[in-house]
């Protein structure tokens, strides 16, 4: 493109640019999401891309719909991430193996998800499930009669674990607690948890507690642990 070029509106909203990167356990492979700068239809399109053993990157996903947090399994041979493909603004968790193969959806947990991160095991996903809305709330923000109340109807983030094997999953944190973020021990057997009485609106306004959990080794829906 010469140096006098001017970019248009339309060139600007249409470039795309790679956001999201994840580098496998083993070193050989990178993924990133890749977007546009702006959005022409109702809802997002991302994709994902891998490039392996330092050669070129390729389009990992369809694009035809919100594919984004890319993070690789343990063993570096397949790759989680979220999206909604199933229903649009319904995220949901899929696994895809690097060497062929199709996107396998993973437990039905669905909404507004964040925070995918895999064990160090191998056995489980974890992953935070914003509280979602009520259908008073959809129908007052489909109205544009929404307005924000401070301190009400908060929305939290709760931790959930997912079997990778089964797709079974388990609610870890509960109560007036959002979740802000956590990790995973190096055998996978625990989660230390920090939390806030706020929402990710004011995260950092009220003092934050750091817990720990136990993995869940059942089947079991729900956990005995709450935070």
């Amino acid at each position: 493109m010469p140096a006098s070029h001017i970019l248009t509106a339309e060139e600007l909203a249409d470039r795309r640019y790679p956001s999201d990167i994840a580098i496998s356990g083993d070193g050989r492979s990178v993924a990133f999401v890749v977007q546009p700068m702006g959005k022409r239809e109702e809802h997002d399109l991302t994709e994902i891309w891998l490039a392996r053993d330092g050669g070129p990157a390729r389009q990992f996903t369809s694009g035809l719909a919100g594919d984004a947090s890319p993070v690789f399994s343990p063993d570096s041979a397949k790759l989680a991430f979220l999206s909604d493909r199933h229903e649009r603004d319904k995220q949901r968790v899929y696994v895809m193996p690097l060497y062929g193969g199709e996107a396998m959806r993973v437990s039905t947990i669905e909404g507004k998800l964040s925070g995918l991160t895999w064990s160090p095991d191998g056995a489980h996903l974890g992953v935070l499930v914003t509280d979602p809305e009520t259908d008073a709330e959809k129908k007052q923000k489909e109205e544009r009669n929404d307005p924000i109340l401070e301190n009400q109807n908060l929305k939290y983030a709760r931790l959930w674990a997912i079997s990778a094997e089964s797709g079974a999953a388990r609610q870890l944190t509960f109560g007036d607690r959002h979740v802000l973020d956590y990790s995973w021990s190096r055998d996978g057997q625990t989660l230390a948890v920090a939390t806030s009485a706020r929402t990710e609106q004011y995260p950092q306004s009220t003092p934050a507690a750091l817990s720990r959990s136990p993995c869940p080794r059942s089947q079991s829906s729900r956990s005995d642990t709450g935070l």
